[in-house]
């Protein structure tokens, strides 16, 4: 009993310590009017806002908007898609795509449209 119990706080110790020496990766945003950081992790993508030069960066539990250019952040990041004129994917966070449709389903069942022609290349990506 005292070998398996040893055994469990060990394992439990290299857990944690393997938690804490991963290094956080952060999606960084730097402009003369905003910045921000936040876990690359916790994007599901971006969308422009329609009549304004806002762009809406949608998260698993906030949504922050911003002036810039999504081409900008498409140049960021090799993890993120173009799946549409409007839209910006975390490629990792795709869940589903509904090609009747045209949309990418994500986490939390949120959806972002995707365009025909861009539905191969997706495809290839994942």
């Amino acid at each position: 009993m005292i070998l398996s119990s040893n055994y469990k706080e060990c394992l439990t110790h290299l857990v944690e310590k393997k938690h804490q020496d991963k290094p956080l990766d952060l999606f960084h945003y730097n402009t003369s009017q905003c910045h921000f950081q936040i876990p690359f992790n916790d994007i599901l993508f971006f969308e422009t806002i329609s009549g304004t030069r806002q762009i809406a960066l949608v998260s698993k539990n906030k949504r922050i908007q911003f002036t810039g250019r999504l081409q900008d952040i498409e140049a960021m990041d090799d993890r993120l898609f173009r799946s549409h004129r409007s839209y910006l994917v975390n490629i990792n966070k795709i869940e589903q795509i509904d090609k009747v449709n045209n949309e990418i389903i994500l986490h939390n069942q949120l959806t972002c449209l995707i365009s025909r022609r861009k539905i191969k290349a997706l495809r290839n990506l994942l």
